[in-house]
């Protein structure tokens, strides 16, 4: 640094050369009390508590890019990285491995480290589901490791590959990694992989039905995390042998291992853990009759559920704060400096205005694309929330219809023993179905969505079946007919809903051909000419969820309306689509209606309106005397999905 240097700045470099000597050599004194404060980020990572390890660790983070140590920043990186993956923080975890790595290059460490921080790059792939991406992220991870002989990220690759198998239902290829994975670590003593690797077998097994060999496998891996007293693993381990009992059918020891579970949570303050043992717990009493203690639970779990969402906001936001004081204090430090190297004024003032002016422009863009990043996963929760809380509203009013009508008719039907064991079967199908709609809180998907409607249909089977045998009781038949009303009902509302949940149908193409298709089923056994007017060449450009189901719900709506309140004979529905929008219209010839009613009634009405112009669009609606026009226009720039790939 001093040689060719001009000797009217020599004295100004030996000071910065002296600078040098007090930031960077003289923390060495203190590097064991640091590195003490690393290992106990990493403690805490490994006995489970996340977010207490995140603020060791950040606080060590800021002593080693103080002091510069590189060595130290890799390591920690990969630790946050790990902790932000266990806490859901996709995002953050993603970055954290990405510096990791781009430290590792700068310190040519392109072989342990690259490898590691690879591996966990495939992990964060996993965890979104992108599994083809998390197994090239873990070939190259076990290539790089295989390399350099680093077995302990071998084992990892294997593990990391058997969850991908598991989840891809391929319980054979995944027992194969497990297997292997856990003889390396075995060889290697790792007791708190090993412990792991039990969990995911008792996993699989359960899967596999095998619930005894189940049980022992997460009972080695509890013995295991017991001493090495990781509250997490623990309280994971009681939740998933209560689980696996439950399966079983021993509900007693379900709800004792489930209640274990829930104290360890607790104690450790895991909202995922308190949740997942308390909707175990609601539905184990449940199975035992207990159905308002079991009801009591799931109300609990759903209070918890909401307070952790609004704690990780809180969360968030604390972060951010602690990141704007530490900034603050860097550029303290950074303008004392500048005040002791005067002569060096201009060079550094015109370079600090450059990094500035990056960094602010960084951190522009970073906020821009974090916003982007919160708005789609804020809507993406809002409508998990919105159509679970529509299975539950409707399902569990026709539930209640179907049981109490059932109730009913099973009463009447006490002297035909044929037809009381029809209706009691519809009120047990009835019963087991609404513990269903429990387990279906804040998770209605495609696949959850199938069950239910497959189950709906066997109670609308058998109430055709009943409704035969109770012919020549007019009261009796009707009770069953109403079931059978019911039950079709809310089978085409499951329908309706998985067909929405399905993502190969959020296209502007498989939208036209829904609405085709609805349209003519609706009206093929009604007296009533369908006319339609769509263009042959529809745009397969994705669209929102949110629009699919607002369109396709407000065509829905006025043809209900043009049948059963308008009286129509004859419905004109016209789809008409160009480069900017799309324009659309259902018109009947039926009675008519008052237009100034619509100020002081009709909230389906309003509620169709509500819902395109919740979607950027413009309703509007025209009656007369024998004729109702429903008109929709839409921009189709406001109708895509720009949803961010992450």
């Amino acid at each position: 640094m001093l040689n060719n240097i001009p000797d009217c700045t020599r004295n100004i470099a030996i000071a910065i050369f002296a600078i040098f000597i007090a930031c960077f050599l003289l923390p060495v004194a203190g590097h064991a009390q640091t590195d003490t404060l690393l290992q106990k980020g990493i403690d805490l990572y490994e006995k489970g508590d996340y977010e207490q390890s995140i603020k060791v660790l950040q606080s060590r983070l800021e002593l080693a890019i103080k002091s510069k140590d590189k060595k130290t920043q890799k390591v920690i990186y990969n630790s946050l990285g790990n902790n932000y993956t266990n806490t859901g923080k996709t995002t953050e975890g993603l970055r954290a491995y990405e510096k990791a790595i781009t430290i590792a290059e700068e310190l040519n460490d392109k072989k342990k480290s690259v490898g590691r921080s690879l591996k966990n790059i495939g992990a964060m792939y996993s965890d979104i589901k992108d599994f083809d991406k998390a197994m090239q992220k873990y070939d190259e991870a076990e290539k790089i490791a295989a390399a350099i002989r680093d077995t302990a990220t071998i084992a990892d690759c294997a593990n990391n590959r058997g969850v991908v198998f598991e989840q891809e239902k391929k319980y054979n290829e995944a027992l194969a990694q497990y297997s292997k994975a856990i003889d390396l670590y075995k060889a290697l003593n790792q007791e708190d992989r090993i412990a792991i690797l039990y969990n995911n077998l008792g996993i699989v097994y359960k899967f596999l039905k095998n619930y005894d060999r189940s049980i022992e496998c997460y009972q080695q891996s509890l013995a295991l995390s017991e001493k090495m007293d990781s509250k997490f693993m623990i309280a994971a381990n009681q939740v998933n042998i209560g689980n696996v009992y439950e399966m079983k059918g021993d509900y007693k020891m379900a709800i004792q291992l489930n209640e274990q579970g829930l104290k360890t949570g607790r104690e450790i303050n895991s909202a995922e853990l308190v949740i997942e043992a308390l909707g175990n717990l609601a539905q184990d009493h449940a199975k035992l009759g207990n159905y308002q203690k079991g009801f009591d639970l799931f109300k609990e779990s759903m209070v918890v559920k909401d307070s952790f969402m609004g704690i990780e906001r809180s969360r968030q936001m604390a972060d951010m704060q602690t990141k704007y004081e530490t900034e603050k204090k860097e550029l303290t430090i950074i303008s004392l400096e500048k005040s002791r190297l005067k002569m060096l004024a201009v060079i550094g003032i015109l370079t600090l205005l450059l990094v500035i002016a990056y960094l602010l422009y960084s951190r522009q863009q970073a906020r821009q694309k974090q916003a982007r990043e919160k708005a789609v996963l804020a809507a993406e929760y809002n409508e998990r929330m919105r159509i679970a809380k529509d299975v539950h509203d409707d399902l569990g009013s026709g539930l209640s219809k179907i049981s109490l009508m059932a109730n009913m008719a099973q009463a009447r039907a006490a002297t035909n023993k044929q037809l009381g064991n029809d209706i009691g079967y519809i009120v047990h199908e009835a019963e087991k179905l609404n513990a269903k709609l429990q387990q279906l809180a804040g998770n209605a998907g495609p696949e959850a969505l199938t069950q239910v409607t497959a189950a709906l249909s066997n109670i609308m089977q058998r109430a055709a079946i009943a409704q035969k045998e109770a012919a020549g009781n007019v009261s009796l038949g009707n009770d069953v007919l109403q079931i059978a009303t019911v039950s079709k009902e809310l089978i085409d509302n499951m329908r309706e809903l998985i067909w929405v949940l399905n993502p190969e149908n959020t296209t502007l193409d498989q939208l036209v051909a829904r609405l085709r298709e609805y349209c003519a089923d609706y009206l093929e056994n009604l007296p009533v000419a369908l006319q339609l007017d769509f263009p042959h060449e529809v745009s397969d450009m994705r669209i929102t969820r949110e629009v699919q189901r607002n369109i396709f719900l407000t065509v829905k709506e006025a043809i209900n309306n043009s049948v059963k309140h308008a009286h129509a004979t004859g419905i004109a529905i016209a789809l008409h689509l160009d480069n900017e929008k799309m324009d659309l219209s259902v018109t009947d010839n039926g009675t008519g209606f008052d237009m100034a009613k619509i100020k002081t009634g009709g909230n389906g009405l309003r509620n169709m309106k509500q819902r395109i112009e919740n979607i950027g669009g413009t309703f509007l609606i025209a009656s007369l005397p024998g004729s109702t026009k429903v008109a929709i226009e839409i921009a189709l720039a406001s109708i895509a999905d720009s949803k961010i790939l992450l």
